[in-house]
């Protein structure tokens, strides 16, 4: 081979991001856990929610954390920063497999309690929603909220990734096509539950295969994320950098379970 043709810096990948620095500090961390467990004076927590979040005390103890503190952990740091943050879908408070608990429920008197929410300075809101069961109406509304408030994080979130087929115009001819179209940046983040542990063919898979067919000239972001770790940092970077585009992000159903 030609000495010469090694000696050639190698071609600078086409489409990547560049890296970006996405980590917190611990005292930051810290206050955010602090937020998370710690509820209005009298506040009455579900007896099963109390034994889970035992659980989530001992885990974060040990240094550890799951998939649906990961993602606590990125909107809390968001919203410390300035950023505006709004998620919906069928039953994105709750979560789909009971994971994300974003909206207490007192037991005894039904008052409800955001915990992110005291993270929230002036200007910055977190609105986390239940929505219709209509994936076409909500993921239209989503849309176009961020492209009217494009410094905010807006996630919508499938109850199963199978279901988007329900908004898939809007996925098709707005959210991919765009930029294209009429040079609309969208920041938009889709979560759709992935895998397939049961409940039969209508929940089983959020047709990966449909999404990279869509994906063209850096028209999409299309991640499989596969730890807490790439979720959370996932989350930051879509706000953190300056290239905005649209985040489908293909969530493990036996980590969101875990």
């Amino acid at each position: 081979p030609d000495p010469d043709a090694r000696a050639k810096p190698p071609r600078q990948p086409v489409g990547v991001l560049p890296h970006l620095r996405t980590a917190i500090d611990h005292p930051m961390i810290d206050r955010i856990y602090r937020a998370l467990s710690t509820y209005p004076e009298g506040f009455t927590l579900h007896p099963k929610l109390a034994q889970q979040f035992e659980k989530r005390d001992e885990m974060f103890g040990s240094g550890e954390i799951d998939w649906a503190l990961a993602e606590a952990m990125a909107m809390g740091s968001l919203l410390l920063e300035g950023t505006s943050i709004r998620l919906s879908g069928q039953d994105s408070r709750r979560g789909t497999f009971s994971h994300r608990h974003s909206t207490l429920v007192d037991y005894a008197t039904s008052e409800e309690y955001q915990p992110l929410a005291g993270l929230a300075g002036e200007g910055t809101e977190l609105w986390i929603y239940d929505s219709l069961l209509s994936e076409y109406a909500c993921l239209g509304f989503e849309y176009g909220y961020s492209l009217a408030e494009p410094e905010a994080l807006v996630v919508w979130e499938a109850q199963f990734g199978d279901f988007a087929n329900g908004a898939q115009i809007i996925i098709d001819q707005f959210i991919v096509a765009a930029e294209d179209k009429w040079d609309q940046d969208c920041g938009l983040v889709m979560l759709l539950p992935h895998g397939f542990e049961g409940q039969g063919p209508e929940h089983s898979s959020a047709r990966l295969e449909r999404f990279l067919l869509l994906a063209a000239e850096d028209n999409i972001q299309v991640a499989n994320a596969t730890t807490a770790a790439q979720f959370f940092h996932l989350l930051r970077r879509q706000m953190l950098h300056h290239i905005r585009a649209p985040l489908v992000v293909f969530t493990p159903k036996s980590l969101l379970r875990a």
